[in-house]
């Protein structure tokens, strides 16, 4: 799975709309923290809940928070602007 199909899983934005995986990254890593940043991109390498539990030393409740606000984090308006490709091109 890709960054941008990831982020539309969370969100609802759709694929076309989103600037190229690259951009995504940096906005990603600006804006998660980093626990939050590594639980996005192993995630999104398909690792399973208890091995990212594991490789970020988390018990299930702070692991769950997380998770939440990785959530709250990609779907509110100043994340969500930043993601969208704009007409007037990059960052």
């Amino acid at each position: 799975m890709d960054i941008a199909r990831k982020i539309e899983e969370i969100t609802g934005i759709a694929l076309g709309e989103l600037r190229g995986e690259d951009e995504l990254r940096l906005i990603l890593k600006r804006r998660l923290t980093k626990k939050e940043y590594k639980i996005f991109f192993l995630s999104l390498e398909g690792e399973e809940r208890e091995a990212i539990r594991e490789k970020t030393l988390l018990c299930e409740e702070r692991y769950v928070e997380l998770e939440k606000r990785i959530s709250q984090k990609l779907k509110s308006d100043k994340t969500r602007s930043e993601l969208l490709r704009t007409e007037q091109g990059s960052i």
